[in-house]
C-alpha cells in the first residue's frame, strides 16, 4: 500500500511538470512556425532535445541552411545543412541544393578564370549592372600603321594594315601586315631620281617584356616580300619623267626586318631597320634603311 501511495504521489508531482514542458514546447514551436529562422530553429532544438517537434524543426533548419548555399559555399556549409536533415525528403532536398551550389561554383570559377585572362589580354564588356556580357580576349587584333623610312638620299612614306596574333602581354606574339610605301631615291651620282611605290607583306615575330615603361618594350625580327610598282625615273638634265622597264628595276624583292618598340593593347610604336636582300634599282647599292612606325589597333577579338 505504501508503495502504491509513493507511485501516485510521484505521478501527481511529475504530471504538472510534464504538462508544463509540453505546453512550453508547443508555445516555442508556434513561435518558430510564425517566424522561421535558422537561429530560432537551433534555439528550439537546444531547448527541446527529443521533443515531439524536434525532427520537424530540424528538417526546417536544414532546408533554410541549404537555401543559403551558393557558388561561394564550402564543404563545411554542405555538412552543416545535411546534419540537421532528419527525414528522407529533407535529405533529398539538401542534396539537390548542394548539387546546384557545386555547379554554380564551377561556373563561377570558369568565368573568373576568363575574366582574369581577359584582364591580361583584352577587355571585358559589361552591362549597366556591371555583369559581364562578352569578353574580348585580345588574342587577335586589327589595326593601322603610319610609317616613314629614310636612307642616304632616299625617303619613303606609307601606311600598313596590321593583324596582330597574340596579346602584347604574352612573351612572344606576332604581326603580319599589308604595307604600301611611296619611295623616292637618288642614284649613286646624286643627279637623277627614281620614284616607285612598294606593296609589301611583312611578318614579324616579337619578343615582349610586359610592364616596362607602363606598357611594354618589345624586340621584333622578321621578313617582308616586296612588289615594286609604278616606277619612274627623273633625269636632272632634261627634267623629264620616264617609265622604267623591268630590266632596270627589280620587280620583286625580299627584305629582313628588325624592330625595337613600346606598346600595349591599342597603341604601338617602333623604330625599325630594313635590309633588302637585293636592291630595288638594279646596280644601286642602297639596300639598308631605317624608319619608324606608329600603329593603332582599333579592333580586338
Amino acid at each position: 500500500m505504501n508503495k502504491f501511495l509513493q507511485i501516485l504521489l510521484i505521478t501527481l508531482l511529475i504530471s504538472p511538470l510534464y504538462a508544463f514542458g509540453q505546453s512550453g514546447e508547443v508555445a516555442d514551436y508556434n513561435r518558430f512556425k510564425s517566424n522561421p529562422t535558422v537561429e530560432g530553429g537551433i534555439e528550439f532544438l537546444t531547448s527541446h532535445p527529443g521533443g515531439y517537434y524536434y525532427d520537424t524543426v530540424s528538417d526546417s533548419v536544414s532546408r533554410m541552411l541549404s537555401d543559403r548555399l551558393n557558388e561561394f559555399s564550402i564543404e563545411s556549409d554542405y555538412n552543416e545543412a545535411l546534419k540537421y536533415a532528419k527525414s528522407k525528403q529533407a535529405k533529398r532536398y539538401v542534396e539537390d541544393r548542394i548539387s546546384e551550389a557545386r555547379k554554380a561554383q564551377k561556373r563561377y570559377m570558369k568565368e573568373y578564370d576568363s575574366r582574369q585572362y581577359a584582364s591580361a589580354t583584352g577587355s571585358e564588356v559589361t552591362d549597366s549592372s556591371g555583369k559581364s556580357k562578352r569578353i574580348k580576349t585580345g588574342l587577335f587584333a586589327i589595326g593601322g600603321s603610319f610609317l616613314m623610312d629614310y636612307a642616304s638620299k632616299q625617303y619613303g612614306i606609307g601606311s600598313m594594315l596590321n593583324l596582330r596574333l597574340g596579346s602584347p602581354n604574352f612573351i612572344v606574339n606576332g604581326v603580319v601586315g599589308l604595307r604600301y610605301m611611296g619611295t623616292s631615291l637618288s642614284d649613286s651620282a646624286g643627279e637623277d631620281q627614281y620614284t616607285y611605290n612598294q606593296l609589301s607583306v611583312p611578318a614579324v615575330l616579337r619578343f615582349n617584356f610586359p610592364g616596362i615603361l607602363g606598357s611594354g618594350i618589345y624586340l621584333g625580327a622578321g621578313a617582308a616580300y616586296n612588289n615594286n610598282l609604278s616606277v619612274s625615273y627623273n633625269e636632272s638634265l632634261s627634267d623629264t619623267s620616264t617609265e622604267q622597264t623591268h630590266g632596270s628595276i627589280n620587280k620583286s624583292t625580299y627584305s629582313v626586318l628588325g624592330q625595337v618598340g613600346i606598346g600595349g593593347k591599342t597603341i604601338d610604336g617602333n623604330i625599325f631597320v630594313q635590309y633588302d636582300l637585293k636592291p630595288v634599282v638594279a646596280g644601286e647599292k642602297k639596300m639598308f634603311r631605317v624608319g619608324f612606325e606608329i600603329a593603332w589597333y582599333f579592333l580586338r577579338f
